[in-house]
């Protein structure tokens, strides 16, 4: 690949150095993990909430509901995160 297309693909700075693509820093670490356990979390919450109450008031209901939906953004944010570093 010639400069003049990497400078194009952004992958040449204007220092002349290659930013490294794809490299895993500590702040993304930190905000993956934190999601995930989040994720998990709110899964694990779910899940014992629905085995533990046979005939769950509606308020209850509500907060399985709640559970759930936050747990599908923190499924769709897990993936959002590692589409963005492998892009």
């Amino acid at each position: 690949m010639a400069t003049d297309e990497r400078e194009e693909a952004g992958q040449l700075r204007k220092d002349h150095t290659y930013e490294q693509i794809g490299v895993v820093t500590p702040r993304f670490r930190l905000v993956f993990r934190t999601v995930l356990g989040l994720t998990v979390s709110l899964l694990l919450a779910d899940l014992v909430l629905v085995l533990l109450l046979r005939n769950p008031t509606p308020q209850a209901q509500n907060l399985m509901d709640l559970c759930s939906r936050l747990a599908t953004i923190g499924f769709g944010a897990i993936i959002g995160l590692l589409g963005g570093k492998v892009a």
